[in-house]
């Protein structure tokens, strides 16, 4: 969240929206595919926050093998090739490059506050389905593991437009 507000809050829109070559995407364009899987995500951690009970304070947290998988597949350091978006998080026009870094970095405030709430609830039974297929779900702090791992590598992609 930093990252994003001291270096691209206060860039042009000219520069925001500067796409590199036909194969890549603007710093707008990063941060609008990052605010569709919040749109996504955010109203379900929330659901998944109001349903959970008080944890233990010793509880630990076990991952499951297919969060695992996705957070390598999103993961920029385990997994540096690039990934083909699906269809509905390939960025839109017509939404305003400050319009685009306010709900990001209102999105990434929600993501905080949940990280730190679910430290203390009992999350490990729930679970929810992914942007891909409600058919495979994962585990709220999986959820939110991917989410971290997704944002990363598309800051990284994001800060290479201009070198950031």
């Amino acid at each position: 969240m930093k990252f994003v507000l001291l270096n691209f809050q206060n860039m042009s829109e000219q520069q925001l929206l500067y796409v590199p070559n036909k194969d890549s995407w603007s710093i707008s364009q990063c941060l609008q595919h990052l605010n569709s899987y919040g749109e996504y995500y955010l109203p379900l951690l929330e659901q998944e926050k109001n349903r959970s009970s008080k944890s233990l304070p010793n509880t630990i947290y076990k991952s499951s093998w297919i969060g695992n998988y996705f957070v390598n597949k999103m993961d920029p350091k385990r997994s540096p090739k690039k990934l083909k978006s699906m269809q509905k998080h390939i960025p839109s026009q017509g939404i305003t490059a400050p319009q685009i870094i306010s709900n990001h970095l209102s999105q990434q405030e929600a993501l905080l506050l949940y990280i730190r709430i679910f430290q203390t609830l009992n999350l490990s039974k729930r679970s929810i389905p992914t942007s891909l297929t409600p058919l495979i779900k994962l585990t709220s702090m999986d959820t939110l593991r991917f989410l971290v791992a997704h944002t990363s590598r598309h800051i990284l992609q994001a800060s290479r437009v201009y070198g950031s």
